[in-house]
């Protein structure tokens, strides 16, 4: 097999983070803020241009299952818009969780794409 070798190229950083979560829905969301309530460095990077995923960008009608406690109330409590917690109203969720993001300290990158690591003995020190 053939193979094309990159020439060697230098790559900014733009920041050096304890934590790094790629993908801000529902569950990318609750692991930066919960980290960054641990007080590591935290960025969260979206490729879209909304954070929520599919509670918000995907317009689900509302919270499914039966988790109760913890930081799901939180979240409930912050964003119900009627009667029934359960509903989501997406446009006032991607606020609630912008907010919450930035009261945090969360880094936020939207637009932005992870396409490849570079790994140093089965670590993760950065990502493209």
């Amino acid at each position: 097999m053939r193979y094309y070798t990159e020439p060697a190229k230098q790559i900014p950083i733009k920041a050096e983070v304890d934590v790094l979560v790629i993908g801000s829905g529902p569950a990318g969301f609750s692991a930066a803020v919960n980290a960054a309530r641990q007080g590591v460095r935290t960025m969260l990077i979206e490729q879209t241009g909304s954070v929520g995923g599919i509670a918000t960008v995907g317009l689900m009608s509302h919270w499914t299952g039966n988790t109760k406690g913890g930081f799901y109330e939180e979240i409930l409590e912050h964003s119900k818009d009627c009667d029934d917690p359960q509903i989501i109203n997406p446009e006032k969720l991607k606020t609630v969780m912008l907010d919450m993001l930035y009261e945090e300290g969360v880094m936020l990158q939207l637009y932005t794409f992870a396409c490849d690591v570079i790994m140093e003995d089965n670590v993760i020190r950065a990502f493209l």
